[in-house]
């Protein structure tokens, strides 16, 4: 239940998997801050859904799995090249 302290999206560590494999995905489209947060949430979102999204954002800038520049957040070429690695994708 979306009320509920245990739904996946109000756990970090789920959303910011989330993000990451979002942002993954989507490369080389280019997403603002924004567009990322609302493809994650979605429209029905709850306040702490928003809030741990913006935190799993933030984490993988501060991380250095997320590069923000021009208002456009994409995964790092070492993101890639690890992602590409664990899903035996060779496109990346």
């Amino acid at each position: 239940m979306r009320g509920d302290e245990n739904w996946p999206g109000h756990d970090l560590k789920i959303v910011e998997g989330a993000v990451l494999e979002m942002a993954v995905e989507l490369h080389p489209t280019h997403l603002s801050r924004k567009d990322l947060l609302q493809r994650i949430v979605g429209k029905r979102a709850d306040a702490l859904e928003i809030e741990t999204a913006r935190q799993a954002i933030a984490n993988l800038r501060g991380s250095g799995v997320l590069h923000e520049r021009d208002g456009i957040l994409e995964p790092t070429r070492s993101t890639l090249r690890t992602a590409g690695l664990l899903m035996g994708l060779t496109a990346l």
